[in-house]
């Protein structure tokens, strides 16, 4: 069992069906422990072309609602930057919203070896996430995952009045994108959102709502 899925049993026990937003599922294979660990609902969103051709279907026949779109604070269009780089001996794709800071001269990651960006990126579809729920009637969300590259601030600055009671979020990621904040500002903005440290991790933090 991973660790998030022992933090999530841990807060909601044995509870089936919950509510669970995936936001940069990139190879869907969180979306898939949540689907098949806790027996959730469970809807992911991947922007990324390679990923979305690679993983979706599986992703889609193992029962998990796959939106090819980003969660941000627009509901538009706007420039998504991919990257890939080699980890081991595995391709890893990612990318953000947010413009990389890349080593002058070059494509590649300023903090991040072997970590190449398309500087030029492309356009995908943007949706707020109140709108999204509301266009799909969803009335709550109980646990929220979210690794979109330092662009976190642009999807939850859009939640409207929903709260997931968990969200479980990247915190390491600020300095290699353009994103102008750092960790402190982000556990700020959460705290004005209504949320509070749970828990913190190398490379990620959970927060739950403590307001309202």
């Amino acid at each position: 069992m991973s660790h998030e899925i022992k933090l999530i049993k841990d807060f909601f026990g044995e509870k089936e069906g919950l509510v669970i937003f995936d936001v940069g599922a990139c190879d869907f294979s969180e979306s898939f422990s949540f689907k098949e660990m806790l027996k959730a609902e469970v809807y992911a969103f991947e922007p990324d072309n390679h990923n979305i051709k690679t993983y979706s279907e599986t992703a889609i026949n193992k029962g998990i609602k796959v939106f090819p779109i980003a969660l941000s604070d627009e509901d538009s269009e706007t420039i998504f930057y991919p990257s890939d780089n080699l980890n081991g001996s595995v391709w890893k794709y990612s990318g953000s919203l947010i413009k990389p800071v890349v080593k002058e001269g070059t494509s590649e990651g300023l903090f991040h070896r072997n970590l190449f960006f398309d500087l030029k990126g492309y356009k995908v579809i943007t949706k707020r996430f109140d709108t999204f729920c509301k266009e799909n009637n969803i009335s709550k969300i109980d646990y929220l995952h979210i690794d979109v590259q330092g662009a976190e601030m642009k999807v939850l600055s859009a939640l409207g009045d929903y709260r997931p009671k968990l969200i479980f979020a990247e915190t390491c990621e600020f300095d290699t994108y353009e994103t102008g904040i750092n960790k402190e500002d982000f556990d700020n903005f959460m705290k004005n959102l209504g949320y509070n440290i749970k828990d913190r991790f190398e490379y990620d933090t959970l927060y739950e709502f403590c307001s309202g």
